[in-house]
């Protein structure tokens, strides 16, 4: 499992943000699985981030989030720095999502919710996540289970190997 497939969106979003912001102070290769580097966060004195890329959850980060169970930003912010190729992906279908959101008018479907402007150069992720999430929740719980196990399966039916795989690690004994 990847990183970015283990992490939630709310760290990829913030992940990307801190390393967008030049949050990371420095990361080196540990080896040719395993990186470890330093990233500013909230705190006074800065994270110490540890990611493998094999095995995802032997990644670590002194941060409380992790807690040596998550994934963190600071954790995806040292993966965007190694693979600086995946955050262009990420700013890239950011935007498309942005773009398809308001050819889609959630305004009508998700109890108003419709973002005036595409910003293309900036994204202000933690405020567009937060919104996004709450936007979601309502509108699961509004689903009955017939719709919600009906709309899994079409995700996980055209959705990638990747994310499959990852459904049946977290949920399938």
């Amino acid at each position: 499992m990847s990183i970015l497939t283990k992490a939630s969106w709310k760290s990829r979003s913030r992940g990307y943000d801190y390393y967008i912001k030049n949050k990371v102070l420095s990361c080196k290769e540990i080896s040719n699985i395993e990186y470890e580097g330093t990233v500013q966060g909230s705190a006074e004195d800065p994270y110490k981030v540890r990611i493998n890329l094999e095995k995802t959850m032997s990644s670590s980060c002194n941060c409380p989030f992790a807690n040596g169970r998550k994934i963190c930003k600071h954790m995806v912010a040292i993966f965007y720095t190694v693979f600086p190729g995946e955050a262009q992906k990420y700013k890239s279908e950011y935007k498309e999502y942005k773009s398809a959101s308001k050819r889609y008018h959630y305004d009508s479907f998700f109890d108003d919710y419709y973002d005036d402007e595409l910003d293309e150069d900036y994204i202000d992720e933690e405020e567009d996540y937060d919104e996004f999430e709450d936007m979601l929740r309502k509108y699961i719980k509004k689903l009955s289970k017939t719709q919600l196990q009906n709309a899994l399966f079409d995700l996980l039916y055209d959705g990638t190997e990747e994310q499959l795989n990852l459904f049946l690690y977290n949920y399938t004994e």
